[in-house]
């Protein structure tokens, strides 16, 4: 029963972000406030990637879950935040005009390896 509450916890937060991606999306103007909403714009889809790829973790994970749940769950998270870190930082250099394809091959590889590092430790 926790997970069924913790599952329906993140999904309730997941369509609150998404909303408010929208909402930044549609009534913050970049050229009357540009930093203001750039953090707003940046803040809001990391929350969003964040917590819904945590929950498409959990969805394809769902039968380990069962059996390990405390250890699966932190594993959800932390890919969900690797994800949404990876995200920002390509959108962040794009617009930086920085990017091309081999420093996102170069973000893709550190956050495997970053990744394996952690599984790792377990």
């Amino acid at each position: 029963m926790q997970l069924r509450k913790y599952i329906l916890t993140l999904s309730v937060l997941a369509i609150l972000s998404w909303v408010g991606f929208w909402v930044v999306i549609n009534n913050l103007s970049p050229l009357d406030y540009l930093e203001i909403a750039l953090l707003f714009f940046f803040l809001s889809l990391f929350v969003a990637v964040f917590l819904t790829t945590t929950l498409i973790n959990l969805f394809i994970r769902k039968d380990v879950l069962l059996q390990n749940s405390s250890s699966i769950l932190v594993v959800c998270v932390r890919q969900g935040l690797l994800i949404s870190v990876l995200v920002i930082a390509v959108l962040i250099l794009q617009l930086l005009d920085v990017l091309n394809w081999w420093i996102g091959s170069l973000l893709i590889v550190s956050i495997v390896m970053l990744e394996y590092y952690f599984a790792s430790k377990e």
